[in-house]
């Protein structure tokens, strides 16, 4: 009986080891997969992270040739506009008011004091008194007349009206508006 008993020591002692040895096995594996997890959420990021650097410079290049273009042909403008950030309706909106406001033409300025404008560039951007100070303080302008880089107006065009919700600082959405959305280029 005693050997018996001494036989079942041993079995539960060894078997109380293979159990330690399983639980400790398997959190090693838990810990490597958390750490495979780990590396390939890792992987993962840093590949997004380069893909967004690559569609960015993309996006640079292509906006280059927009950068000192004094001209645009509605599908340019159209290509600008959704470049700087855009897209559907407000993208429609967006091509609509700037051909209402400059006819679509980056070098556009109005300076009637007798209407309360000092406009510039494609969305006839107001710098007319307290606004000029102020604007080229927050959108980091030296002059006015960087207004005429048809990508700067568009991206403060764009930061403006909220990404294309809200065009309040031109009045809106107005029937002439409404009219050019028709003639959007396809």
């Amino acid at each position: 009986m005693i050997t018996f008993m001494n036989n079942n020591k041993n079995i539960i002692g060894t078997l109380s080891i293979l159990a330690m040895f399983s639980v400790w096995s398997n959190v090693a594996n838990a810990s490597e997969n958390r750490l495979d997890d780990s590396n390939i959420v890792l992987q993962e990021t840093i590949e997004a992270t380069e893909v967004a650097k690559s569609v960015s410079k993309a996006k640079e290049d292509q906006l280059e040739k927009y950068k000192n273009a004094v001209n645009l042909s509605d599908k340019d403008l159209k290509n600008l506009l959704n470049l700087v950030g855009f897209e559907g309706q407000q993208l429609k909106e967006a091509w609509a008011i700037a051909k209402k406001e400059s006819g679509g033409r980056p070098m556009a300025l109005n300076l009637s004091k007798r209407t309360g404008d000092s406009s510039y560039g494609l969305f006839q951007i107001n710098m007319i008194g307290d606004l000029g100070p102020d604007r080229r303080d927050k959108f980091n302008l030296t002059s006015n007349y960087e207004l005429f880089n048809p990508v700067l107006n568009a991206q403060i065009a764009f930061h403006m009206s909220n990404g294309g919700e809200n065009w309040t600082a031109w009045k809106g959405i107005t029937p002439r508006t409404k009219h050019l959305m028709l003639e959007f280029p396809k």
